[in-house]
């Protein structure tokens, strides 16, 4: 007993008389019939809303739990499986579109993978639940990384937003489900110098829906200019320039000198290249000053140059 349904089995019988002496006979097969499918009743939709409905049924046997949806009997949608073997099945299913027609159909197979699927059935899906108005969108305390958005609503709501660097916005920030006319989200880790579109988004209990226009921030750039490919090239008659690459448009000056004091400077340029002054013969100590619009200031590593 207990062996598997639709299981092949190997199988010798083995005797042995008074004396202890044993034979083994040669090996055997035999199949275990299938477990006959599951059989399906009860098919029920309850709790259905303009996005969503929960299915339920029962099978004469542990079987696993699937539904097959969609707007026609071709269905085109699944849950996800769940393969726990019962005998009551519950799926809720989301994502639905308001005041629709959806046809259905319970899946359930057995621990063998024998299935059955229901007759078909349908629900429809209410109307849209009015969503709150959404008023006084404002945004404070932006820095290099984030930023506070704030708006009110006329019925208590729960309170997200959505935002992105395009009007496609693409992001959505965790949603705070406490229902409040007053809402208000910090928004971190966000890119420095870098312009953000974003909408308040709020949820009355009723699962109603309501958005603020799109509005949008920049973010304070707290990134210093990256000096880069710098380049001396000595002249004659004691001149040389020096050349390089750099991140943002910025404000460069190159300090420089016979020793590590330094001592004299090139005149600032918002360019990809200076002329040195007077540059001494020998070994110059030179380094590559730069700042930007908003005031971020790097400086390179000291390099080195022979003037002829």
């Amino acid at each position: 007993t207990g062996l598997t349904a639709g299981t092949t089995y190997n199988y010798a019988a083995i005797s042995a008389n008074g004396a202890g002496t044993s034979t083994t006979s040669a090996n055997f097969t035999f199949a275990t019939t299938a477990a006959p499918a599951p059989t399906i009743t009860a098919v029920a939709a309850s709790a259905i809303s303009s996005t969503s409905a929960t299915i339920t049924w029962t099978t004469d046997q542990i079987a696993s739990t699937r539904v097959a949806y969609g707007t026609t009997p071709s269905y085109g949608s699944f849950s996800t499986l769940d393969p726990t073997l019962l005998t009551t099945h519950t799926v809720t299913l989301t994502g639905l579109t308001a005041s629709t027609t959806y046809n259905y159909a319970a899946i359930s197979a057995n621990g063998s993978g024998t299935s059955t699927t229901s007759a078909n059935f349908t629900f429809t899906t209410s109307a849209p639940v009015a969503g709150p108005t959404l008023s006084g969108l404002a945004f404070w305390g932006v820095s290099g990384t984030g930023a506070i958005i704030a708006w009110s609503t006329n019925q208590f709501s729960d309170t997200a937003v959505e935002y992105g660097t395009t009007v496609a916005l693409g992001q959505t920030s965790p949603v705070l489900p406490a229902l409040t006319n007053s809402h208000g989200v910090s928004l971190t880790g966000l890119a420095g110098g870098t312009t953000y579109y974003f909408r308040g988004r709020s949820m009355n209990s009723a699962g109603g829906i309501g958005y603020t226009a799109i509005s949008s921030f920049t973010t304070l750039d707290t990134t210093a200019p990256v000096v880069s490919n710098i380049v001396a090239t000595p002249g004659p008659s004691n001149t040389a320039t020096v050349s390089w690459t750099i991140s943002e448009t910025a404000t460069t000056q190159v300090e420089y000198g016979s020793n590590l004091s330094f001592g004299r400077w090139s005149p600032a340029t918002s360019g990809l290249s200076t002329a040195l002054g007077y540059v001494p013969s020998g070994t110059i100590y030179y380094r590559v000053h730069s700042r930007d619009a908003i005031g971020n200031a790097s400086i390179s590593a000291t390099l080195t140059f022979i003037e002829p």
